[in-house]
C-alpha cells in the first residue's frame, strides 16, 4: 500500500516554489486512506481520500481510487470534474457499496489560484498568518451516486501559506475516556507548532496526537498532507515583447523574435529552434482558431521574460476561451489512419517545453510556455 503513494521527500528538491510532506499511519496492517500528489503544466495536482471500512477490502478501493485520480486528472485540470468522472466510474462498479472521502485540489503555481472540490472530505486547514478551515462545499463521496454533479470552488493561496489535508483519523482520533481529538485542538496544535516547513507541520501534529491518544488502540487510519507555497520572485535580467495581428505573413516577426532573445540570453543553437517552434505553433493555432474565420486586425502580444535560468514566453490573445492544457496528448503510437485529426500542435508544444500554463483572465486567452536555458552555447 505504502508503495503506491508518494514516499519520498522532499519530492521535487529542483523546485523552491513549493514544499510538499506526508504521511500515512494505518490502524490495521493496510487500511483505506490515500493521498498523492503530481506537477503537470505548472499546477500542482493533489488529493486526499478516506475509504469507508478497514483491512484489505479498503486497501483495495484505495488502490483503485489512486489509480483512477492518476488516470483522470492527467487530461483534466477541473478538480469537479475529476470527481465526476472519478464518481461515474466507481458507481458503476460498486458491488460492495463501499464509498471514498476526497478533496481534490488543483494549485496554479505561478498565481496561487487553488481551484478545489471537496467529495464528502474534512475541509483543510489553511495556515495563512492563522488556521482557517477552507470553504467547502460537502457534495457526495464517491461511488454513491452515479451522475452527480460535484460543485467547484476556488481560492487565492498567498506565499509562505501551508495547506494541510488530514482525514478524520486525525480529528476522530480518541484516547482512553473516548474524548475526540477534534479541529479545535487541532487548530491550537498548529499555532502552537513551529510549522515553519510541511515536515514540521506533520511531525508536530502527528507527536500531539499521540501524546492525546496515549495507550489507547489506534480506531482509524491517520493520513496528513502539508503542502507550502513559496512563489518565486521574479528577478528578470530580460523582459520585452513583441504585437502582432492575427495574419500568417507576421509568423516570420515571431521568428525573428525569438532569435534576438536567444542571441541576448546566449542560448545554444538547438534549444532556440525548440522554442522558436513551439512559439509559433501556438501563435499559428490562435491565428487559426481563436478569431472568426476571415476577421483580421486582432491583437496577439508576446512576452519574453528570462532570470537568465528560465526563459518565460507568455502569448495573449482575446479571441474565443481554449485551454490547451485540458487537451489529452496525442497518442503517436497509433497509426495516421487511427489517430483522431488534432491535437498534434500542442503535444509539440509539451514535448518542446518544460512547461505550460493557461489562465483566462479579462477576456484574454494566457499562454505562458516555460524553458530551460541554462545549457549556454
Amino acid at each position: 500500500q505504502k508503495g503506491m503513494l508518494p514516499k519520498i521527500f522532499p519530492p521535487y528538491p529542483e523546485r523552491d516554489d513549493v514544499e510538499i510532506f506526508g504521511s500515512l499511519v494505518p490502524a490495521k496492517e493496510v487500511g483505506g486512506d490515500l493521498f498523492d500528489f503530481y506537477i503537470r503544466d505548472e499546477k500542482l495536482f493533489f488529493c486526499i481520500g478516506d475509504v469507508s471500512g478497514k483491512g484489505v477490502p479498503a486497501s483495495l478501493v484505495m488502490a483503485v481510487t489512486r489509480s483512477l485520480f492518476r488516470t483522470v486528472s492527467v487530461h483534466e485540470t477541473s478538480p469537479e470534474r475529476i470527481l465526476m468522472q472519478m464518481n461515474d466510474s466507481m458507481a458503476q462498479m460498486n458491488d460492495s457499496n463501499m464509498f471514498v472521502t476526497m478533496f481534490v485540489g488543483v494549485l496554479d503555481l505561478p498565481t496561487g489560484r487553488l481551484r478545489y472540490s471537496n467529495a464528502g472530505h474534512c475541509s483543510p486547514l489553511l495556515i495563512d498568518g492563522g488556521q482557517t478551515f477552507i470553504d467547502c462545499m460537502p457534495n457526495l463521496p464517491l461511488g454513491i451516486m452515479e451522475g452527480f454533479k460535484f460543485v467547484g470552488q476556488q481560492l487565492v493561496v498567498h506565499s509562505g501559506s501551508i495547506i494541510f489535508l488530514y482525514t478524520d483519523g486525525l480529528t476522530e482520533a480518541e484516547n482512553a475516556t473516548h474524548a475526540q481529538f477534534g479541529e479545535e485542538r487541532l487548530k491550537k496544535c498548529v499555532a502552537k507548532s513551529d510549522s515553519g516547513t510541511p515536515q514540521a507541520l506533520v511531525e508536530d501534529v502527528g507527536a500531539a496526537v499521540r501524546a492525546f491518544v496515549d495507550d489507547a488502540e489506534q480506531s482509524d487510519d491517520l493520513t496528513m498532507l502539508a503542502i507550502k507555497y513559496n512563489p518565486k520572485e521574479e528577478n528578470d535580467i530580460l523582459c520585452e515583447s513583441l504585437t502582432i495581428s492575427n495574419n500568417l505573413q507576421q509568423v516570420n516577426l515571431v521568428s525573428a523574435f525569438i532569435k534576438d532573445i536567444a542571441s541576448q540570453l546566449e542560448i545554444d543553437k538547438k534549444t532556440t529552434g525548440e522554442i522558436r517552434l513551439a512559439v509559433e505553433e501556438a501563435v499559428v493555432n490562435i491565428i487559426h482558431y481563436a478569431y472568426p474565420s476571415g476577421s483580421t486586425g486582432n491583437i496577439i502580444t508576446l512576452e519574453a521574460k528570462s532570470d537568465g535560468v528560465t526563459l518565460m514566453l507568455i502569448l495573449t490573445d482575446s479571441g474565443a476561451a481554449f485551454d490547451p492544457t485540458e487537451v489529452p496528448d496525442a497518442d503517436t503510437t497509433m497509426s495516421a489512419e487511427e489517430r483522431p485529426i488534432g491535437g498534434l500542435g500542442i503535444h509539440l508544444i509539451r514535448q518542446l517545453t518544460d512547461s505550460i500554463n493557461y489562465k483566462r483572465e479579462n477576456g484574454k486567452n494566457i499562454l505562458t510556455m516555460r524553458k530551460n536555458i541554462t545549457n549556454k552555447i
